[in-house]
């Protein structure tokens, strides 16, 4: 599907005249990256490089290539070892202690778009190589098509989750379960499991050892 095809559909549905082709184009993007961030997409996969900032135990992610989906894969520093990443902050904390210690970088933590790292590099920048998920691209014109979702779940994931979003907003007074925007996000959440199914199904790849010539 289109997204014009896909917001037509969306507004068809909702039947409301306060919800712009802006306004549903951005409900539809918010799904469409929401969704694919959450099912590991191969495709969206990839590797970048973050420098350290000196006397900060801390940098943002939020500037790598495509965009950070919020998913980190590996950490290797700069000696290209592969180092160990922390859930928290927190448990980074307790396992080596504070973060005044200066030195080259040995594990780090994720919080968000925010990665803590330990010990701090106090006389030179650190780069820092990373493997992490990035976002899949906004759908801007008409004719741009969700191309990493399989056509067959478009309507399911992204129609009904811009219409739950909608229903939200139209349903946001009313006193009760919000019907409408529950049934939508019941159909739309059915969809992201069938999108994990046909990953594990249809995403496998192999690797195969070549003699030499």
């Amino acid at each position: 599907m289109l997204l014009e095809d896909i917001r037509d559909e969306v507004q068809l549905i909702v039947q409301g005249s306060t919800f712009t082709d802006e306004m549903v184009d951005g409900f539809i993007n918010d799904v469409y990256i929401s969704a694919v961030g959450k099912c590991l997409v191969p495709e969206m996969k990839t590797v970048d490089v973050v420098d350290t900032v000196l006397g900060q135990a801390y940098t943002s992610l939020s500037g790598l290539t495509g965009g950070f989906s919020g998913v980190l894969s590996r950490v290797y520093n700069s000696d290209s070892k592969s180092i160990e990443i922390y859930p928290t902050l927190e448990a980074l904390i307790d396992s080596n202690g504070s973060l005044e210690d200066e030195g080259s970088v040995e594990v780090v933590a994720l919080e968000g778009a925010t990665l803590w790292y330990y010990p701090t590099p106090a006389d030179e920048v650190e780069s820092l190589t990373v493997v992490y998920f990035r976002n899949a691209e906004d759908l801007i014109a008409d004719g741009d098509s969700p191309d990493v979702l399989p056509e067959f779940l478009h309507r399911k994931i992204l129609v009904n989750g811009a219409a739950a979003i909608c229903f939200d907003m139209i349903e946001g007074g009313v006193e009760g379960l919000k019907v409408n925007t529950r049934s939508r996000e019941m159909a739309m959440q059915e969809g992201i499991v069938r999108f994990r199914e046909w990953l594990g199904k249809t995403r496998k790849h192999y690797v195969y050892a070549q003699e030499p010539a």
